[in-house]
């Protein structure tokens, strides 16, 4: 089953920020905007911070957190996903995770 992570501001409203990030999207979710692919991403999001992106809402917090932890990560191409994330994608995850977090956005998510 696949999942969509939508970022929401702290009333609920769909929230974005700037910048291109390569981020993976799908039919209903866009690249790191306002929104992206959740299910590429939540083995690795889980296995380094223990948190995972399964969850009908993830507070503002938690975002912040989770930026904190990505950013600490050196990126290696052996992490062995289900998903390939290459080193560029990498850090446009914490990038977005980051600029989110900045905006204290939270994440809704929809399967």
């Amino acid at each position: 089953m696949g999942l969509d992570c939508f970022w929401v501001d702290e009333n609920d409203s769909k929230a974005s920020v700037e910048g291109e990030f390569k981020i993976c999207g799908g039919m209903l979710s866009g690249h790191g905007n306002d929104s992206f692919r959740g299910k590429v991403y939540n083995d690795l999001i889980e296995s380094e911070t223990g948190i995972s992106l399964y969850q009908e809402e993830i507070d503002s917090d938690t975002v912040a957190m989770i930026a904190e932890n990505l950013g600490a990560i050196k990126w290696d191409s052996q992490f062995g996903f289900k998903y390939d994330i290459d080193s560029d994608e990498f850090n446009d995850l914490v990038l977005m995770f980051k600029s989110h977090a900045s905006e204290g956005h939270k994440i809704r998510g929809w399967w």
